[in-house]
Order: C-alpha cells, then sequence, then structure tokens
C-alpha cells in the first residue's frame, strides 16, 4: 500500500490562516462563520494531492460527511465545496483581516488530529480595525435581539387573539373547528421558520460581536497607550448585550409556557405546535450559549484590565 503522504506544514499554516479555522461548509449552508476544530480535507479524495486548491478546512462532522459522501442521497459535490472554499477566502480577506499570523510546527495539526489552536491570542494588526468592527457587529447583534422580540409579542398578541376566537367557536362545529386549527398549523409552522431564522442570526451575530470584541481588547492590552476607561467601556457594552440576552430568554421563556399550553387539535396543528416548541428550545439553546459566551468575554476582560 502506498504510503500517505504528509501535508506539508507551510501548506497546512496558509489553509488555516486562509479560512482562520472556519468550516467552509458551515459557511456556505448554514451561514455560521464561527471558529471550528477539524481538518484539512482532500477535495478530490485523493490523500497525496497536498496542492493548497485541492485542500479545505472542515469542521470534523462535515469532513466525516464529506469523505462518506458516495452514498444515495445527493451530496457535496467537488464543485459545490471549491464554490464554497473561495467564498469563505474572499469573506475573510474582507472581514477578518488579521495582519500576518505567527505560525510554527507546535501549534500546527498533526494529519487527522484536531485543531486545538485558538487564533484570538495570535491576533495582530490594528486594534482600531477591531474596535470599529465590534461597534459595527454589536449594531447587528442588537438588530437581531431587537427582531427577535417583536416577533415574540407579535406571537404572543396573536395567541391572545386565537384563544379568544376559539372560544367563540361551537365545539359541536367541527367543520369550522378544523378550519381553524389547520390555519393556526400553518400559522406556526411560518413562526417556527421565523424563529430558526433568527436563531441562525443571533449565532453569527454574537460569534462575531465577541470574536471582535476579544481580538481589539487583546491588541489594545499590548498598546502603551491603552487607558482602563477603555476597558471599562467595553465592560459596559458586553453587560449590556447580556442583559439584552437576559431579557429576550424571558420573552422567550413566556411564549415557550403559552405554547405548551395550548391545546391539541387537527394533525396539521398538532405538528406545527411541535415544531414551534422545537423552535423555541433551539432559540434558547443559543441565546444561553451566546450569553456563556459574554460571560467568557468579561472574564478575559477583567483579566487583561487588571495589567493596563
Amino acid at each position: 500500500m502506498k504510503k500517505r503522504l504528509r501535508i506539508p506544514p507551510p501548506i497546512q499554516a496558509d489553509i488555516l490562516t486562509r479560512s482562520r479555522r472556519r468550516c467552509c461548509l458551515c459557511t456556505g449552508l448554514n451561514r455560521d462563520i464561527g471558529v471550528k476544530r477539524g481538518q484539512l480535507a482532500h477535495i478530490n479524495g485523493d490523500p497525496n494531492d497536498n496542492r493548497p486548491d485541492n485542500l479545505a478546512f472542515l469542521c470534523l462532522p462535515h469532513h466525516d460527511e464529506y469523505d462518506g459522501r458516495f452514498k444515495q442521497s445527493k451530496s457535496i459535490t467537488i464543485k459545490e465545496l471549491t464554490s464554497y472554499r473561495d467564498e469563505l477566502y474572499e469573506y475573510v480577506r474582507e472581514n477578518l483581516a488579521l495582519g500576518e499570523v505567527h505560525t510554527s510546527d507546535s501549534i500546527l495539526m498533526a494529519e487527522g488530529d484536531p485543531l486545538l489552536y485558538d487564533s484570538i491570542l495570535m491576533t495582530d494588526g490594528d486594534p482600531l480595525f477591531y474596535v470599529e468592527e465590534f461597534a459595527s457587529a454589536t449594531n447587528e447583534f442588537v438588530q437581531t435581539l431587537n427582531d427577535l422580540s417583536s416577533i415574540l409579542v407579535q406571537f404572543a398578541a396573536e395567541l391572545k387573539r386565537n384563544r379568544a376566537h376559539l372560544q367563540s367557536i361551537p365545539l359541536t362545529n367541527k367543520r369550522e373547528n378544523k378550519r381553524y386549527f389547520d390555519g393556526r398549523g400553518e400559522r406556526m409552522n411560518d413562526y417556527s421558520k421565523k424563529f430558526v431564522e433568527v436563531k441562525n442570526r443571533l449565532a453569527v451575530a454574537a460569534e462575531r460581536t465577541l470574536s471582535t470584541f476579544n481580538k481589539a481588547v487583546v491588541l489594545l492590552s499590548d498598546d502603551e497607550s491603552a487607558s482602563h476607561s477603555q476597558f471599562l467601556r467595553f465592560h459596559a457594552g458586553v453587560v449590556d448585550l447580556k442583559t439584552f440576552l437576559e431579557n429576550n430568554e424571558r420573552e422567550a421563556a413566556k411564549t415557550s409556557i403559552l405554547v405548551r399550553a395550548m391545546p391539541r387539535g387537527t394533525s396539521a396543528y398538532n405538528k406545527g405546535r411541535r415544531k414551534l416548541t422545537g423552535a423555541l428550545g433551539d432559540l434558547a439553546k443559543t441565546n444561553r450559549k451566546a450569553q456563556e459566551m459574554c460571560t467568557e468575554t468579561l472574564i478575559v476582560l477583567n483579566d487583561l484590565s487588571e495589567l493596563v
């Protein structure tokens, strides 16, 4: 059997730097730009073809999925993966420029091993760039939370109207009841899609906000002219975001209680109710994860501010 060639460290470093450890399938399919643990995949399936153009960084689940793609179901094609990878590289160049990233053999992954290196502490470049990025990302984050609040308020109001309408329908009118419940099932499907969309936006906005924040703080901590008041302002900004998240979590929890208290109806209605409950549950998990990220960021900020 022909011995598998190891990807040369300079090529590994090039791919990792160009992708910033973002999985091109996560970004291409789900618009998830979070840093992932993963591996370098050989796009054409040849493990000895270590040309940069044949390599892409994939998270562990997507690497397993791509390597096992020759199944009956329609799988990710080579052209599709290459397109997502190139799209990711362009996004990184335009939005995540870090300056030069210093690499060494000690931080490069061994062939087939998960990536454990945290790129934030290797950030280099102009801190003002990341301060501006943080401000932009924060606006996007707040807008997403505002949109979520609006959807929750609209849905709660609609539930209230629906309860009043349901009470006005005679229980003996089966046709009217079926029409009502089926219509409510469709509306719950619509709201489920809205909650899934805002959940995905929230995950991306939180990651981008706190990632740019961390990089700005790391660079400012190296800046002799940085003041303690700058760190205090950053601290206040993250505390505000966490408070906003906590308020949204409470609103979503109230909505979940209302949904679970809804009566059973037709099959279409029950299915919509189940999908809505699941969407709200996933939203709650994303919200809590974002809060945990805020907490971790505040801990790092506190540690760094003591050095200023």
